[in-house]
């Protein structure tokens, strides 16, 4: 094959003409498999990436792997037995830092080869240990939840009634927030953002005369309060609410991964950190990370094959 030194620019037709060999033998449905299937998709993405570089909008600082860490990454498509599409694998950096673009990769497989290192049930004991962390998560936030709400009832059960003094009654008559000046009746929707509400606090807190009024200050630092610990059992709740199908996730991957594992040690590979799939704490990639002790395996086969 003749390769040049620096490749020079093309036409459109030569373009054609040196993908022609690929686009036809593609667009003749003569290709079968996972590869030709796949091609359209990692084209994309490849496409996708160029553009951000030759538009230089790579990233400037990246994710960081300690070694171990399980993360999925994409493949692309390759050549022969290279590794394709999308799979687990096993960071090898030693030493990474947020500057470096690329991850240095071990690819995992559930099919047994003589060069490949032998983890037994690593992978299904690591979802385990994740899974556990998140159950106990998701407890922990669910009792603390049903505390703070039974403090909140105790609390506020009957609603907001609040008498104003005559000076304080003009002050939110005059800003337009109140009719019915004898006696406040405030409510909050627990499970909702109180947009209103704190809509409302924020006119009383912007009414003339309220720098010295005690009493109203006094009232809209308790409401602010109360609006915040909503919101927070808010955050809670959508958090264990995010947990549920993190933890269903698990469960078929347990499943599925409910057997050996295996570092395919022919293949190790370094690659842009931007085939690793983006980070989500619900995710296995990047939220596990192999033993000591199976990384010590997997160096012990590294070193007997290189």
């Amino acid at each position: 094959m003749d390769i040049p030194d620096q490749f020079e620019k093309l036409t459109k037709q030569q373009k054609k003409y040196k993908l022609k060999p690929f686009t036809d033998y593609y667009y003749s449905r003569k290709g079968r498999g996972f590869k030709f299937l796949r091609i359209p998709y990692w084209i994309n993405t490849y496409g996708y990436w160029m553009r951000q570089e030759n538009s230089h909008k790579l990233p400037k600082y990246y994710r960081v792997f300690d070694r171990g860490t399980v993360v999925m990454v994409d493949f692309g498509v390759q050549i022969a037995s290279e590794f394709c599409g999308p799979h687990f694998a096993i960071a090898l950096n030693r030493h990474d830092d947020k500057y470096n673009p690329v991850i240095t990769v071990i690819p995992l497989s559930s099919k047994d080869k003589p060069w490949y290192a032998n983890l037994g049930t690593e992978l299904l004991e690591r979802m385990t240990e994740r899974f556990d962390t998140l159950e106990s998560n998701a407890n922990t936030s669910l009792k603390d939840t049903k505390q703070r709400v039974a403090t909140l009832y105790e609390r506020f059960g009957n609603g907001f009634l609040r008498s104003f003094n005559d000076e304080d009654s003009k002050i939110l008559i005059d800003a337009g927030v109140a009719h019915d000046h004898d006696h406040l009746n405030f409510t909050i929707t627990f499970g909702e953002r109180n947009i209103e509400a704190r809509h409302y606090i924020d006119r009383i807190r912007n009414a003339k005369g309220f720098d010295h009024s005690q009493s109203l200050q006094n009232y809209v630092v308790e409401i602010d309060g109360v609006l915040n610990e909503v919101d927070h059992l808010q955050d809670q709740l959508n958090y264990v609410k995010s947990i549920i199908p993190a933890m269903q996730s698990l469960i078929t991957k347990r499943a599925k991964y409910n057997k050996p594992t295996f570092a395919n040690t022919r293949n190790i590979t370094t690659v842009s950190k931007l085939r690793v799939v983006k980070f989500s704490s619900m995710n296995v990639s990047e939220n596990i990370k192999i033993s000591d002790a199976a990384m010590q395996q997997v160096e012990s086969k590294i070193n007997n094959y290189i």
